[in-house]
């Protein structure tokens, strides 16, 4: 999702290196213009462009010179809820996640927005190769979703189209019936089991749930997927990724782990001489945490410790692998039926398979997940919260018999 995020936050710094003269100020007619999946609409003048072909919930309208533009982001609270409570917490996640980088902000006066909850508005000035653009923010609410909407320009034709700007910026609205569509659960209780192993990884990338991979099938998840293979996993094409599959299926962490166990032979230690150890020697925290998860995840799965962590990677190779093009839908799903196969004759149930995903990625990540700041604890808290969704990704009964419905 950040890298959605901060394609909006790219039209705002794009701005200040064109040119244009601008639209006349004062309240004009709008035209609706409808995001991708037809939830949303945000109104600008007729003629203008909009671009709806990145992310779904992400939608850009440019003036016909691109002097003036207006960005808006959904931010499904389904997918967010996790990370993100409340509306608060949403405003200061954007602050954090974008607009750092556009230096001070100015605090405005909420204004209405039908339908919605205004959670703050804002104007901020960033200036580019001495260039000066300017953005107007509002931050909306609705029982569905967190919004952005920015409306942006060169400073000039920003300031001389001001009523334009805010008419623009307070234009959002969202379609309860296509909202109430897209949150219909579509996939089978198959896929939905499929979906659920790797569901950590998928709501901290501020993807959906419900979908294969967490995106929706087509050439922005396509060019994503290539990139983040090749950059994350050195996958490039369909032989790669069989190779990266296997080493997950034959291997993995897991098999470091135990080779770790052995050297340092743990077998040989009762926990209370391990913390006598670790009491008495120089050991940081993440020492510490180390060692203790390299115990714990044995003494509680033995060979499987961490096979948990392997296999739900494995889970989500083989849909990225079809997101990518380098699976087939069928080659993607029949090989996930496999491993989930595995995953149910290895484990007893989604707190013991999540158990040992959770040693897994600490083993890797070398940090304590006893640390609040840390990537383990945040992991960790976001399977918490899913589990206590009603009809969250771990709702689905862990004993299922598996359909081929593909």
């Amino acid at each position: 999702m950040k890298r959605v995020i901060c394609l909006g936050l790219a039209v705002l710094l794009a701005v200040t290196l064109l040119a244009g003269c601008g639209q006349q100020s004062g309240p004009q007619s709008l035209t609706d213009y409808k995001s991708k999946n037809g939830i949303y609409s945000i109104g600008a003048p007729a003629g203008w462009t909009a671009d709806t072909s990145g992310n779904d919930d992400l939608m850009t309208v440019d003036n016909p010179d691109k002097s003036l533009s207006l960005v808006a982001q959904r931010f499904p609270k389904a997918n967010v809820a996790a990370m993100i409570p409340d509306g608060a917490a949403f405003v200061e996640y954007y602050h954090q996640s974008v607009t750092a980088t556009l230096g001070q902000r100015t605090e405005l006066e909420k204004p209405s927005l039908e339908g919605m909850t205004v959670l703050a508005a804002e104007e901020y000035a960033p200036t580019q190769n001495g260039v000066t653009a300017k953005g107007y923010l509002v931050y909306a609410e609705s029982e569905s979703a967190y919004y952005v909407v920015m409306a942006t320009g060169l400073e000039k034709q920003y300031n001389k189209n001001l009523d334009l700007v805010k008419q623009m910026a307070v234009s959002l609205k969202e379609d309860p019936e296509a909202v109430k569509k897209a949150e219909e659960i579509t996939l089978s209780d198959t896929l939905r089991w499929f979906n659920a192993t790797y569901a950590v990884i998928t709501t901290k990338n501020k993807a959906n749930v419900n979908l294969v991979g967490g995106l929706e099938e087509g050439d922005a998840a396509k060019l994503q997927m290539q990139n983040g293979l090749e950059q994350s996993w050195g996958v490039t094409d369909h032989a790669s990724a069989q190779e990266n599959l296997q080493w997950l299926l034959t291997e993995g962490h897991n098999a470091e782990l135990l080779q770790d166990y052995t050297e340092m032979e743990m077998g040989d230690l009762t926990r209370e001489e391990l913390e006598e150890i670790l009491d008495y020697g120089e050991f940081t925290a993440e020492d510490r945490a180390y060692y203790q998860v390299v115990y714990e995840a044995y003494s509680q799965f033995g060979e499987n410790a961490i096979a948990g962590w392997d296999l739900s990677r494995a889970m989500q190779m083989c849909a990225w692998y079809y997101l990518a093009g380098y699976y087939t839908y069928e080659e993607a799903m029949d090989a996930s039926l496999e491993i989930a196969t595995r995953l149910q004759s290895t484990f007893g149930s989604w707190d013991e398979m999540m158990q040992s995903y959770l040693y897994g990625f600490q083993y890797w990540a070398e940090d304590d997940m006893e640390n609040p700041d840390s990537d383990s604890y945040e992991r960790r808290e976001i399977y918490k919260t899913l589990k206590e969704l009603p009809n969250g990704p771990f709702s689905v009964d862990w004993s299922l018999t598996f359909q081929k419905d593909w």
